[in-house]
C-alpha cells in the first residue's frame, strides 16, 4: 500500500523460510511496523492486518497488483542469465496427445530451450522415445529426473527411478559440470 513505511526484510519476518512471500505477508508486515500505527489507527484500520489487506491489497484497490507470467522465452532468458541450462520437466504429465508435445517442444525450441526431461517414472517407453528422437532432430539435451519428494512419498521416493529402455541421455555441458 502507498506510503506505509515497509521494508522486504519486514516482509520476509512475516514468512517462514522458503515460503512464497503473498499479500496476506505484506498486509502482516506493514500492519506490525510501528511507523504506520497512527495511519492505521486513522484510517480506521485497528483489527488485524487482514482489514489492511482488504482495504488495499484486493483486486481493484490501490495496492493490488496485477500478477504477472514470464513468455517462455523470458523465462528461458532468466535461466540462462543466471548461468543455467533451461530444460522442459516431464512433458508428458498433463499432455497424452505426441502431436501436442511435439509442437509444445517445437515452439520452446524455437524460444532458445537447451533441453527436455525425456527420462522421467512417469514416462512409457513410447514417451521416452518420442521425447528422445524429437529432441534429437530439434538438437537438444535429454535429461531424466525420479522427482525425488523423500524416502516417505508413496510415489517419488527413490533416487534415478526412471527408465532408459536402452538410451542414454545427452546432458551436454550438464556432464562436463558433473565431472569437475
Amino acid at each position: 500500500a502507498r506510503d506505509y513505511d515497509l521494508t522486504w526484510d519486514d516482509i520476509l519476518a512475516q514468512t517462514t523460510d522458503g515460503a512464497t512471500v503473498g499479500r496476506p505477508h505484506i498486509a502482516d508486515a506493514a500492519f506490525r511496523h510501528p511507523a504506520n500505527a497512527q495511519r492505521l489507527r486513522e484510517e480506521g484500520i485497528d483489527g488485524d492486518f487482514s482489514d489492511l489487506l482488504v482495504a488495499y491489497l484486493i483486486e481493484g484497490k490501490a495496492g493490488f497488483v496485477t500478477r504477472t507470467f514470464p513468455t517462455v522465452g523470458e523465462a528461458i532468458g532468466v535461466i540462462h542469465d543466471a548461468g543455467g541450462v533451461a530444460v522442459w520437466a516431464h512433458p508428458f504429465w498433463d499432455v497424452d496427445a505426441f502431436e501436442r508435445v511435439e509442437a509444445t517442444l517445437r515452439r520452446f525450441a524455437e524460444a532458445g530451450i537447451d533441453g527436455v526431461e525425456a527420462f522421467y517414472i512417469e514416462h512409457d517407453e513410447a514417451q521416452t522415445r518420442f521425447a528422445v528422437g524429437l529432441a534429437e532432430e530439434l538438437g537438444l539435451l535429454t535429461t531424466g529426473s525420479a522427482d525425488f519428494h523423500g524416502p516417505e512419498h508413496k510415489h517419488f521416493s527413490r533416487f534415478r527411478a526412471f527408465e532408459l529402455y536402452g538410451l542414454e541421455p545427452n546432458l551436454g555441458p550438464i556432464a562436463a559440470e558433473l565431472s569437475r
